[in-house]
């Protein structure tokens, strides 16, 4: 009989059962080796989020969550209370500029969406900045979060 365990591995996964009173439940965890927390800044309870890409799995980690809830926040409070509808349009640009990743080049993606940061009404950029730091925190494609990431550094650049 063959053996199926691999020979080298990265992490043992953890699995808990417990009995609840609508079934069982299943709690997956994973012990991350100090040098990889280290290097990424890897925090106790963050978000990882994973997806396979061409036979091979890309875990991405969860970023800035709480500036990304902050943003989700005032996003809301400005729809709501201020009657702000520039954001729908705003999200929409960004969203249909990313889901172009891996079709056209990262750095013209990147330049489209600076472009209309830079071109719109001056007063739009505190929204697209909002929008930016909460895509931050909940978009999970590798290759969108990695434009996005560099689109953050600009925007925050030149703040």
């Amino acid at each position: 009989m063959e053996n199926k365990t691999p020979v080298k591995y990265i992490a043992k996964t953890k699995i808990s059962a417990s009995n609840n009173k609508k079934g069982k439940s299943f709690t997956f965890s994973t012990v991350i080796p100090k040098p990889i927390v280290n290097n990424f800044g890897l925090m106790q309870k963050q978000n990882l989020y994973w997806i396979i890409e061409n036979d091979k799995i890309v875990i991405t980690p969860e970023t800035e969550p709480d500036k990304s809830q902050e943003a989700g926040n005032e996003i809301l409070n400005d729809i709501i209370f201020n009657d702000v509808t520039n954001y729908s349009t705003i999200a929409n640009g960004i969203l249909v500029q990313l889901n172009k990743a891996g079709k056209l080049p990262d750095e013209t993606i990147k330049e489209t969406i600076l472009d209309s940061y830079e071109n719109d009404n001056p007063d739009f950029k505190a929204y697209y900045k909002n929008i930016v730091n909460y895509l931050l925190g909940n978009i999970t494609d590798s290759k969108q979060l990695e434009i996005l990431k560099e689109i953050n550094d600009e925007i925050t650049k030149t703040d």
